[in-house]
């Protein structure tokens, strides 16, 4: 689906359960750090990593579409309800907001800013779940920490830059599982700090993963975090690959 407003246009759709949890095992997201989900839409794949992968320290979700964002926070507030025992949920103030972010967020409307927030936590374990409605390139702190991060969607131009460039704070082995092949549409001037997994293919996967508009499945892109060898996103390379 396409949502249209104001300076937006995002391709929207969602990865099916049984594809979240092929995804979740490839990016290796159980094995500690935070799990991000830059546009998570109503938060499917968000509460499922966060209920599928205890190991993972905090799963962060971010949506800015506000109604999306009211069904994620309404969906963790009845999983509250429902197992008070095991969940507490609650909004999150801006000091929490600043916090995860690792800075104040900028006014509504700008880049990188964060309308609301909302916090489902674990009571036994302290871990969370963490719903934020604004702008992707917000999470920039918590993808310095990120073992694993989900792209469903289509960005245009202006949201990619950002969002791409909050890509480059990941941490060395994180992985990223992308609707977008990165290596054709990277625009930043500055290499990519991702590599293409698959045998070297700098193209990157092109294995097909079951999703609600394409159930016999649509090709996504995995990608590595790897400082220690040469880069091989370059928005050169976008440029060239695309014109062969």
């Amino acid at each position: 689906h396409e949502v249209e407003g104001k300076d937006v246009n995002f391709l929207y759709g969602e990865l099916l359960p049984e594809t979240v949890s092929v995804v979740l095992e490839r990016l290796g997201a159980n094995l500690g750090g935070n799990i991000l989900e830059l546009g998570m839409g109503t938060g499917k794949v968000a509460f499922q990593a966060f209920l599928q992968c205890p190991n993972a320290q905090h799963v962060v979700g971010v949506e800015l579409s506000s109604a999306r964002y009211d069904v994620a926070m309404a969906s963790a507030d009845r999983l509250a309800s429902a197992h008070g025992d095991m969940f507490s949920a609650y909004a999150a103030d801006a000091d929490t907001i600043a916090e995860l972010i690792g800075q104040t967020a900028p006014p509504a409307g700008q880049a990188g800013s964060v309308a609301r927030g909302h916090v489902l936590r674990e009571v036994a374990s302290g871990r969370s779940l963490v719903l934020l409605e604004g702008d992707l390139a917000a999470l920039a702190g918590p993808i310095s920490g990120a073992k694993a991060i989900f792209m469903n969607l289509r960005l245009p131009p202006a949201a990619r830059s950002r969002a791409y460039a909050a890509l480059q704070h990941a941490p060395d082995s994180c992985r990223v599982f992308s609707l977008e092949n990165l290596t054709w549409e990277w625009t930043l001037p500055e290499a990519a700090v991702l590599h293409a997994v698959g045998e070297g293919v700098v193209r990157g996967e092109t294995e097909l993963y079951a999703t609600s508009w394409c159930e016999e499945g649509y090709p996504f892109y995995i990608f590595r975090v790897d400082r220690s060898i040469p880069p091989s996103i370059t928005a050169d390379y976008a440029v060239e690959a695309v014109r062969d």
